[in-house]
């Protein structure tokens, strides 16, 4: 008996010196940013220099403190499976439109392909082949089959028709899967949501200093819109603010302000789980920078969708302190940003382009216009006008594989989303499988407003988060170790 409470405190000695160990390294890159943004405004060049040398020398003497040891004590490099996790986390950190396309695959997916192959290998390895298809994952495994086989339904039988979609849908089933397998392994599901806050951290910083010193490039052929993109001249915020953040991703801001959102709403989860001031400072101030990062992408979708997350966790966790930290930020980002403006100034097309969806999808109600093919299938060169996406990923995933396909990449989604809930109604992961849940819920309510999940290097955090979440729902402790 007694020999349990001494192990039970030195557990809790650990995981503590672990919190303060991660939030120094935190405060660490915080005081980085800093100083590149002060560089920064004098010459972007020098600010750049300022943060690659604030890096490394953050890291020497982290390393000789014995603060990284300590922060990544719980992690076992030799194992591969923590290597594919962080892979297919830095997938946002790839630019988007880098080049061709083959099955659905680019090269921008070269971090999401190498982490789920790194996957497979740890998968087949340790649990075996017989453990490749995960139950959970089974939905998407359909969908992605139905992928190929409504295109070959619609009487499309050239193999790139076919290959687009089962390609893309299959490698993501498959990355799905394998991280079902890896999260539930010990430890694992704190990898997971660090490598989650160390990437969205890094996009938000970045993302933060393009903001404040004005940077930006613009490229009509590749890797375009990195660091900020410029508002058209028919918005009411035209030449009012630098921009808005688009961070490395290369595409549209409103999918930068999606990606926030998970990162967001864990860092809050890790706020909460705070002891002692310091780290609850470290992680309020790391709340904040990823917020303030996604509410100056200027995406209303986004802004909404994480009040919506934040909502979620203070019901479910009933702390007063989010409720103050919420209250704080929101007020900041109403006096500090014009982002009330995008509310109150701009209209949007959400309603139409859902009814020319919905329309789409009573024509084609079985197999749909093929997966890829919704611009296209729908252009005419005899009154050609501008065809936009449903800006819906289950509406886009009705009209392209038609209704099937639109039910079960719904089904795909909320399963493990279901799963978490039911883990948090028995009171299993603690406040970070409440913050996943959160997370989960404040990304299914954007991508009713944009098609989140055919981005690539946006959905890869919520398939992560997912699989993790699902590990935390069937673990029997009350909460795990800490991040």
């Amino acid at each position: 008996m007694n020999g349990g409470k001494i192990g039970d405190v030195v557990n809790h000695t650990e995981v503590m010196s672990r919190s303060v160990a991660v939030a120094r390294a935190a405060a660490a890159t915080l005081g980085v940013w800093a100083l590149a943004v002060v560089f920064g405004l004098w010459s972007h060049v020098a600010g750049a220099a300022a943060a690659v040398v604030g890096v490394s020398i953050a890291l020497v003497l982290l390393k000789r403190w014995g603060v990284l040891d300590r922060a990544f004590s719980f992690v076992s490099f030799k194992d591969p499976g923590v290597w594919a996790v962080v892979l297919i986390a830095a997938s946002p950190l790839v630019p988007a439109r880098l080049g061709f396309s083959y099955a659905g695959i680019s090269p921008d997916d070269i971090s999401f392909l190498a982490g789920t192959l790194v996957a497979l290998w740890s998968v087949t390895r340790t649990e075996g082949w017989s453990k490749l298809v995960h139950p959970v994952s089974i939905p998407m495994w359909l969908f992605a089959a139905w992928n190929g086989l409504s295109v070959v339904l619609a009487g499309h039988a050239a193999f790139g028709e076919v290959t687009r979609g089962l390609g893309r849908w299959g490698l993501v089933a498959l990355a799905f899967s394998l991280l079902l397998r890896i999260a539930a392994r010990p430890n694992m599901k704190q990898v997971v949501v660090g490598a989650i806050l160390a990437v969205g951290l890094t996009e938000a910083l970045f993302g933060l200093w393009a903001y404040l010193v004005d940077w930006m490039v613009q490229s009509t052929e590749v890797a375009r819109l990195i660091g900020l993109e410029l508002w058209r001249s028919y918005q009411p915020l035209f030449a009012t603010t630098p921009g808005r953040i688009s961070g490395s991703l290369g595409i549209s801001s409103n999918f930068f302000g999606a990606l926030m959102l998970i990162p967001t709403l864990l860092a809050a989860a890790v706020f909460l789980r705070g002891r002692g001031r310091f780290t609850t400072v470290v992680w309020g101030l790391v709340t904040g920078a990823l917020f303030f990062a996604l509410t100056l992408s200027y995406t209303r979708a986004s802004v909404l969708a994480v009040l919506v997350g934040f909502i979620v966790m203070i019901v479910l966790t009933r702390r007063w302190r989010l409720v103050g930290l919420v209250a704080g930020l929101l007020v900041l980002g109403v006096i500090l940003t014009p982002i009330a403006s995008r509310f109150v100034d701009e209209s949007n097309d959400r309603l139409a382009l859902t009814h020319q969806a919905l329309d789409t999808a009573r024509k084609h109600p079985v197999t749909g216009l093929g997966s890829g093919d919704y611009v296209a299938g729908q252009f005419d060169a005899n009154a050609p006008v501008l065809i936009a996406t449903p800006h819906n990923s289950f509406l886009l995933a009705a009209t392209e594989t038609g209704i099937p396909g639109g039910v079960l990449l719904l089904v795909a989604a909320m399963v493990p989303g279901v799963i978490a809930v039911l883990g948090v109604v028995r009171r299993r992961g603690g406040v970070l499988l409440i913050g996943s849940v959160a997370a989960m819920i404040a990304f299914g309510s954007q991508t009713l407003s944009n098609s989140l999940f055919h981005i690539p290097s946006v959905a890869a955090f919520y398939w992560l988060i997912a699989a993790a979440a699902v590990a935390m729902a069937r673990d029997l402790n009350a909460e795990p170790p800490g991040v």
